[in-house]
């Protein structure tokens, strides 16, 4: 096994469990634990084991609650709770990781559009004051660097803007999301690939795409 597989499981059988736990414990410091735990919880989260990688980001939070992975961990864990079909929980976590974000910039994260775009994907219109605050607060030019981030941006601006009949302004943003949605290159010499739309939702994209042609 490479040295670094043991913590990169994609399944979560009773030796893999095993395994993790007892190598976890051979691990010097606790930012070592920490780091280990949020990158198994991530890979368990990608194969599908939400339930799982809660349960081990629950175990960082109390036992290794170092302030470098908090941001990225309750946002990995709303994220779960969103596949888990636990809305209020999810919204929880989006907002506790923002908050340590505040508090330890240096720990940067995708919170700031991923919870906005929660809001929108999910109609969660009372919250949709709260969504346009989290984006004024955490943009710049540097978190909006890829095409992945401005579609983003751009999604959650038109479908507010849309919601309070701003139809102008729901078109332009639009248009913009629509056309990064479409690029073919991040802009980054070294890393054209990166940071590109490679999935979309059908039901926001195909709401974009009505407003264009609106």
């Amino acid at each position: 096994m490479p040295r670094d597989d043991w913590y990169r499981k994609s399944t979560w059988s009773a030796p893999d469990q095993q395994d993790f736990y007892a190598r976890l414990k051979r691990s010097r410091t606790s930012t070592n634990k920490a780091q280990y735990v949020r990158i198994q919880a991530s890979c368990l989260g990608e194969a599908g084991h939400h339930r799982a990688a809660v349960e081990l980001l629950d175990l960082l939070f109390r036992d290794f609650p170092e302030r470098f992975e908090l941001a990225q961990s309750h946002l990995q864990k709303a994220l779960c709770l969103v596949e888990l079909n636990e809305p209020d929980r999810a919204i929880t976590e989006f907002r506790t990781s923002l908050q340590c974000e505040r508090e330890y910039p240096n720990a940067g994260t995708t919170c700031w559009l991923r919870f906005p775009w929660f809001i929108v994907r999910q109609n969660v219109t009372e919250l949709y004051d709260e969504a346009l605050a989290v984006l004024e607060e955490f943009r710049s030019d540097t978190r909006l660097a890829f095409p992945i981030d401005r579609y983003r941006f751009a999604a959650v601006r038109a479908l507010i803007a849309q919601a309070r009949n701003d139809m102008e302004s729901a078109r332009e943003f639009a248009k913009v999301a629509i056309e990064c949605a479409t690029a073919q290159h991040s802009g980054f010499s070294y890393h054209p690939d990166v940071g590109l739309v490679d999935r979309l939702d059908a039901n926001v994209h195909n709401r974009l795409t009505a407003l264009v042609g609106a």
